[in-house]
C-alpha cells in the first residue's frame, strides 16, 4: 500500500472516532461535542491552529462542570447519537444531520468559527467575479462552505469574530456570546523596533483561500506602490492556481517578498515582523480573523476592513472600502506619521491583543458563557 493512501486511511480512522471523556465522581448529564478530536489523538502544543486548544478547552469546560463529554469530528458523517444528551455543541458539520435526532430537551449550541454560509460563498464569487473583470482572470472562489442549517436549528450561539460575523446570522433571532479568538503564540512589546526603518514595509499573513482574503488586491496595491514593501507570509505553493495567476506579483516584483508559509513560533517570523510596521486584510468573509490577531499580537499595526472581523479601536485603521485606491491612501496616511506617533499604536495593538484574544481570556469568557447557560 501506498504511504499516501495509508496517511488517509489513518486519518479518516481517527477523525471517525468518538472520544469518551468523564469528570470526576457521577456525571450530572451527557455532551456531545462536535468539532475537533486532534488535541485527544496527538500531545500538543497544537500551534498550527486556534480551533485544537480551543475545543479542547471548550471540553474541558464541561467536564470542569461535572459533565461527560463524547467528542467527534466535524467531519464524522456516521456517528448516530445513542444518549440523552443534555447539550450538543456543534461547528456547522453535524447540526443539521443530528439536531432531528436529539431529545427536545437538549440545548444546542452553534460555535461560529465562518460568517453565515450564504453570505461567506455569495461573498466570494463576488471576489472572484470581480477579478475577471478587473484583470480578465478567472479563478473559482476558494473558500466555500456547505450551505447548512446551524443557528436556526441551536438556541444559542458562541461566536469567534466580532459584529460583523455575527451580523450574518442576525436573521436566525439567536443569542450569540462573543467568545474573542485566541492566540497560538505570543510575542514580546515591540517597543524597541526601529519604527524609522520599518514604517514602509507591510505583512499581508494567511492560510487556504488567497482569493477570498484579498491578497489580489493587496498584491495590485503594493505593485503600484514600489517604495514600499509587502511581505507575503502565505500557505501558497508555486503550482496553486492562484500562484499562477500571480506569478509576476508574487515572484518578480522586487518590493514583494513571498515567503511561502511561515511558522508564526519561528525567528524568521519575528525577524519580519520586527522588520515590519503593519499587518494588511481585506478579506471578504471572516469568522474571527486570527491572521490579522497574530499580526497584532507581534505588534504590526492592523490596516483591515469590516470583513475581515476585527476590532482595531483608535490604534488601527479600519478601511471604508475594500479597494486597491483605498489601501493605498491608508498605506501613505500611516507611513507618514511620526515615529513616535508609530510606536505608541503599535504599543497599544500589542496590548489590546494581549488583553482580549489569548488563551486565558478564551477559557474566561467560554465558562462564563457555559455559566449563564444554568443561571
Amino acid at each position: 500500500m501506498q504511504s499516501s493512501e495509508f496517511l488517509k486511511r489513518i486519518f479518516f480512522r481517527l477523525h471517525g472516532r468518538v472520544i469518551s471523556l468523564t469528570p470526576k465522581g457521577t456525571p450530572k448529564g451527557t455532551v456531545l461535542f462536535s468539532y475537533v478530536t486532534l488535541p485527544w489523538l496527538r500531545p500538543g502544543p497544537w500551534d498550527s491552529h486556534t480551533n485544537y486548544w480551543e475545543g479542547k478547552n471548550m471540553v474541558d469546560a464541561f467536564i470542569e462542570r461535572g459533565y461527560a463529554v463524547d467528542v467527534i469530528d466535524s467531519t464524522n458523517q456516521s456517528f448516530l447519537p445513542r444518549k440523552n444528551y443534555d447539550f450538543f455543541v456543534d461547528n456547522a458539520g453535524n447540526m443539521q444531520r443530528l439536531a432531528p435526532l436529539l431529545p427536545p430537551s437538549c440545548k444546542k449550541i452553534f460555535h461560529i468559527t465562518n460568517a453565515e454560509p450564504k453570505f461567506q460563498n455569495h461573498a466570494g464569487q463576488m471576489r472572484a467575479d470581480a477579478l475577471k473583470h478587473r484583470r480578465g482572470i478567472t479563478l473559482a472562489p476558494d473558500r466555500n462552505i456547505p450551505e447548512v442549517k446551524t443557528l436556526e436549528l441551536a438556541e444559542c450561539g458562541t461566536a469567534l469574530g466580532n459584529r460583523f460575523t455575527t451580523d450574518t446570522y442576525a436573521y436566525a433571532k439567536k443569542p450569540i456570546a462573543r467568545i474573542p479568538i485566541s492566540a497560538t503564540h505570543l510575542f514580546p512589546s515591540p517597543e524597541h523596533k526601529d519604527f524609522n526603518a520599518a514604517k514602509k514595509q507591510f505583512v499581508w499573513i494567511g492560510g487556504a483561500g488567497p482569493l477570498h482574503k484579498g491578497l489580489d488586491l493587496v498584491l495590485e496595491a503594493f505593485v503600484g506602490m514600489r517604495d514600499y514593501t509587502l511581505v507575503v507570509c502565505a500557505k501558497l505553493a508555486p503550482e496553486d492556481p492562484f500562484a499562477q495567476a500571480f506569478t509576476q506579483e508574487l515572484y518578480h516584483t522586487p518590493n514583494i517578498k513571498m515567503l511561502g508559509f511561515v511558522d508564526q513560533g519561528s525567528k524568521e517570523f519575528a525577524q519580519v515582523c520586527s522588520e515590519s510596521v503593519g499587518v494588511v486584510s481585506l478579506s471578504c468573509s471572516e469568522g474571527g480573523g486570527g491572521s490579522v490577531i497574530t499580526g497584532m499580537h507581534a505588534g504590526l499595526i492592523p490596516l483591515v476592513n469590516y470583513e475581515s472581523s476585527v476590532d482595531v479601536g483608535d490604534f488601527g485603521t479600519l478601511l471604508p472600502n475594500s479597494d486597491v485606491e483605498t489601501l493605498q491612501s491608508a498605506l501613505k496616511n500611516l507611513s507618514v506619521l511620526p515615529t513616535d506617533t508609530l510606536k505608541e499604536r503599535a504599543r497599544r495593538t500589542w496590548e489590546y491583543a494581549r488583553a482580549h484574544h489569548t488563551r486565558e481570556e478564551f477559557a474566561k469568557n467560554y465558562r462564563v458563557f457555559l455559566d449563564t447557560l444554568h443561571a
